[in-house]
């Protein structure tokens, strides 16, 4: 892809399928010179696919930054083979979702309102509650997908590392420099930091569901979502706020019911 136009490149994030059957994942600014490159006709191909020729683009993806990009890389390194298979086969199909956008966009909306922000807060200090993950079940069930118990567990088998070592030691600095006027711009910064790390968080459990969202459970469609009743709709949130951490054996039910009721208001 040519550059010369004075505009910033346009990264993009790919799977490969190898001679040996493998995915591999990148990223770029030019897929034809790259794939060139994997297959030995141009210099610069990856050591991994070098014995593995030839290869063939399975998967692409636009992003907005090389930051962006990097980071769904390692997101994509981290599923598992039948997790990768499944992306590409819902790319495939068309029609379907392939970023993590419109679930962002949407969680943003609900942390923005003040009574929802605070019900989340205070279950993620009472019951150690993962603020996004919760987000995340509320969302599925409004695009008509069940969370199961064994799906969060394989969920957190990809975001456990990252929530552990980046999310929590981020919100436990800028929690201590709280009362330290002194720190009140590292505190923002750290702020933006917690932010991306969010993000990157979000990415991490869209690719890791993936098998999941390309098939709604018991033919519920998004249209029939939309359609069904409160009470239905508030059934099925409810149902997969269940299978979190924190919330599981009827843990803090009413603080869940009313979460349900605050999501739904705004849905």
């Amino acid at each position: 892809m040519s550059t010369d136009s004075g505009q910033a490149p346009l990264w993009q994030v790919y799977l490969l399928q190898c001679a040996d059957q493998s995915l591999y994942a990148g990223v770029t600014t030019d897929l034809v010179r790259r794939l060139q490159q994997h297959n030995g006709q141009l210099a610069g191909g990856a050591r991994y696919t070098k014995g593995r020729r030839p290869v063939a683009l399975v998967w692409s993806d636009a992003c907005d930054s090389r930051s962006e990009a990097q980071r769904r890389e390692y997101a994509l390194r981290r599923l598992s083979r039948e997790q990768k298979l499944a992306l590409i086969a819902g790319a495939e199909e068309g029609g379907k979702d392939v970023t993590v956008a419109p679930f962002w966009d949407w969680a943003l909306r609900q942390y923005a309102r003040e009574p929802t922000q605070a019900l989340l807060l205070t279950l993620q200090s009472q019951a150690d509650l993962v603020i996004l993950e919760a987000l995340f079940a509320a969302w599925l069930s409004t695009e008509g997908y069940r969370l199961a118990a064994h799906e969060v567990a394989a969920m957190r088998d990809t975001t456990g590392t990252w929530i552990e070592e980046v999310v929590l030691p981020l919100r436990a600095v800028r929690e201590q420099w709280k009362s330290d006027e002194s720190k009140e711009d590292a505190r923002r910064h750290l702020l933006q930091l917690e932010v991306e790390a969010e993000r990157h968080l979000a990415e991490l459990m869209w690719a890791s569901t993936e098998a999941l969202r390309s098939e709604p459970e018991d033919s519920v469609t998004r249209e029939r979502a939309m359609t069904e009743t409160m009470e239905h709709a508030a059934a099925r949130m409810s149902a997969n706020m269940l299978a979190l951490p924190g919330f599981e054996n009827g843990k803090f039910a009413a603080e869940r019911e009313q979460l349900v009721a605050l999501l739904l208001e705004s849905t």
